[in-house]
């Protein structure tokens, strides 16, 4: 039995955008101490959001259409993964700013 392609998008969704909103924290926690390695946490986090963006989007390769391929697949959930990741970045960034 196979998923439908609504269903893979809908399980995609559910799974990148959070897994890719938390990789800004996760790599913070990880990257920021000892001093002088703070530089990497947004490559670490962009890097981060790719990889699972692209795992999911292999796994489930209709998101990218229903005959897609794992690659076309990969490819548009690192992309989606990378959108996510960056409106997390934004959204962190505009909540620790004074208004």
């Amino acid at each position: 039995m196979s998923i439908g392609t609504g269903w893979q998008r809908v399980i995609a969704g559910a799974v990148i955008v959070p897994a890719a909103a938390l990789t800004l924290p996760v790599a913070a926690t990880f990257l920021d101490h000892p001093p002088g390695r703070e530089n990497w946490i947004l490559p670490a986090a962009a890097v981060g959001s790719l990889g699972i963006g692209a795992g999911v989007g292999a796994l489930l390769p209709k998101i990218a259409g229903s005959g897609a391929s794992h690659l076309r697949g990969a490819a548009l959930g690192a992309g989606v993964g990378l959108a996510a990741a960056a409106l997390g970045t934004a959204l962190l960034f505009f909540d620790i700013t004074d208004r």
